[in-house]
């Protein structure tokens, strides 16, 4: 048995999110769309004959028992009959406190990490029944690639997926966004009962949505799609947070076809048509907000 491996964890973006309701638990329903991007951290696993250690090369993140990736160790370790420890060394790149999910894209990288050294000892289906445990994003990232969720966002259905399209994502400098903070600065109704079991049952606007998306373009040739982006969390995020709204100007200033919040926050990406085109973007972004951009590309595997 290999005694470590090296995980890219890849970060997303929301195209359309929907808050439908709020559940007895204090979560949220929603309905999203999901989509895969290049920007990656790098996730390390080194097998130990004992202990739990956390490595990082951002100090803003935890490096104790509270990171979702050493919690993703802990709820997978009794499944593999393995009494021993490990180092998760994480080497960041995705922004935290972005809405880019990069904790819950670690945690699934944890997860597929440890299924690969411990030869399949445990099902598909039991990795993702370990990752709703984990949070409402984590399952997405077991999935990857183009997908609509709902629920809390662990109930997953793929979308088949559009070709290559490029991207400029951005963080305004100094701007970290709480989750729970966002969501309860929307109004929701309380649920009146469990999800829909399928993507059927969902909303029309959410349908709306995914009938608008021609599989034969990139995101950047999907107009009709394109107009429907949408992202509930925005308002109340730019409420808290003007410096979202300003980049999300500069961005479409800069030449994005179109710009969305994505997740929490406080991320914006915009739409370009090429890489070039989204390399210009980027550069002028840069120069006249402050911000950091990344150039990135849509995938589709996970």
């Amino acid at each position: 048995m290999a005694k470590s491996i090296l995980i890219p964890s890849f970060a997303k973006i929301n195209l359309f999110l929907d808050i439908i309701c709020k559940r007895p638990d204090g979560y949220h329903n929603i309905e999203t769309v999901f989509q895969t991007i290049d920007l990656h951290d790098d996730v390390s696993l080194e097998l130990r004959p004992s202990g739990l250690k956390i490595e990082c090369d951002d100090p803003s993140v935890p490096s104790d028992s509270s990171n979702l990736a050493a919690k993703a160790f802990s709820a997978l370790r009794p499944a593999l009959n393995y009494e021993g420890g490990v180092r998760i060394t994480l080497r960041k790149r995705i922004p935290p406190g972005s809405g880019l999910g990069g904790g819950s894209s670690n945690a699934a990288a944890v997860l597929k990490g440890l299924k690969c050294l411990f030869q399949e000892q445990v099902s598909e289906q039991f990795l993702m029944e370990t990752a709703r445990q984990l949070g409402a994003d984590v399952p997405f990232f077991l999935f990857g690639g183009l997908a609509a969720g709902w629920g809390k966002g662990e109930r997953l259905e793929r979308i088949s997926p559009l070709p290559a399209s490029f991207l400029v994502v951005a963080v305004p400098a100094g701007v970290s966004v709480s989750t729970a903070l966002a969501y309860g600065k929307v109004r929701a109704p309380q649920c009146a009962g469990p999800p829909p079991a399928e993507l059927s049952g969902c909303s029309e606007s959410l349908k709306t949505f995914l009938k608008a998306l021609d599989p034969s373009l990139p995101l950047s040739a999907n107009a009709s799609a394109i107009q429907l982006l949408y992202n509930e969390l925005e308002e109340p995020a730019l409420g808290m947070f003007p410096e979202i709204g300003r980049l999300k100007n500069r961005m479409l200033e800069a030449g994005a076809k179109a710009a969305l919040m994505t997740g929490s926050g406080s991320a914006v990406f915009g739409i370009a048509d090429s890489l070039s085109h989204a390399q210009r973007i980027r550069s002028k972004l840069e120069a006249s907000c402050p911000c950091r951009g990344f150039t990135v590309s849509t995938i589709n595997g996970r």
